[in-house]
């Protein structure tokens, strides 16, 4: 029969596993799956996204920039709105229902914890991202089919018309099938998960789940000022400026340049550099964040 010595010597010895994040993370996904208001927001946008498909303007190609335009906005604001309320609810939800107590007490490390959450509530969005994107392909490709029916039917023979109309399917085509379409919903589950991450450092500290999302949602809807900030700051070059560039660089991410959704509707190229550069941007910013809320979690006392 082992000692209570002995007991605390092998929880200390413990190593870290995956097994034990990857446990914590599936009950994070149940988890969030049960708040009901989630089910709102993933409702909404399937219609909204579904919808689209009906727009109707004055050309082939305003039609589908609408619908791209619709859908990927769809996307960034689902995605971003789960990431922000959903992880919100998450610390508080466990320490008013005691739950935390109990996983802490067992051979859990804290920095597992909250990986866990992190790791469940980026699957959660990867899972949502792809089944929007799902969605959002089928509706691209009935209204490509559509339009391009359309415009074969207009035909009225003779070579000038002819030559229009295979400029219209061409330019249905490249619409319909943007490449630059995938690079920008990774971009905002990028985005999101930058999100994620922020969140749970918030709620290390936060004392309500509202408070967490009053703070996540004006950082996200000032995100796109920083770069306005940033340009006018840089521009003066004294030690307040630099200061406060600081600032904003660590506590308001560059979320602008993760959402293409203008730059995918108008047509301009999205570099490969430019996206893995975004991506490593995201990967490294969401580990700093997610480090500096494990340095407040370890000393938050329980």
């Amino acid at each position: 029969m082992s000692t209570p010595v002995a007991d605390i010597a092998d929880q200390e010895t413990l190593s870290f596993s995956l097994a034990r994040v990857w446990v914590i993370a599936t009950n994070t996904m149940t988890e969030v799956i049960r708040q009901k208001v989630l089910y709102v927001f993933v409702i909404f946008t399937l219609v909204l996204i579904g919808a689209s498909s009906f727009f109707t303007q004055f050309s082939f190609t305003t039609e589908l920039k609408s619908i791209i335009d619709t859908c990927l906005g769809a996307i960034k604001y689902l995605t971003a709105l789960i990431a922000i309320v959903g992880t919100a609810m998450l610390l508080p939800s466990e320490i008013e229902n005691r739950t935390i107590y109990t996983i802490l007490t067992k051979p859990v490390y804290r920095i597992e914890f909250l990986l866990g959450k992190v790791v469940g509530m980026s699957v959660l969005l990867l899972i949502v991202t792809a089944a929007m994107s799902l969605l959002f392909g089928a509706v691209l490709f009935v209204k490509e089919k559509t339009l391009i029916a359309s415009a074969l039917q207009g035909s009225v023979g003779g070579a000038h018309v002819s030559d229009q109309v295979q400029q219209a399917v061409a330019a249905i085509h490249a619409q319909a099938r943007n490449p630059d379409l995938l690079k920008a919903i990774a971009l905002l589950f990028a985005q999101s998960v930058i999100l994620v991450s922020m969140t749970i450092m918030v709620s290390t500290f936060a004392t309500s789940s509202l408070f967490s999302i009053i703070i996540m949602l004006l950082v996200y809807f000032c995100a796109p000022l920083s770069a306005v900030a940033h340009e006018v700051w840089s521009a003066q070059g004294s030690p307040l400026s630099h200061a406060g560039l600081m600032f904003i660089n660590f506590f308001i991410p560059d979320l602008s340049s993760m959402t293409l959704v203008d730059d995918v509707v108008v047509g301009k190229t999205v570099s490969m550099a430019f996206f893995w550069s975004t991506c490593g941007y995201a990967a490294f910013y969401s580990l700093v964040v997610f480090a500096l809320g494990t340095l407040i979690f370890q000393e938050k006392e329980l």
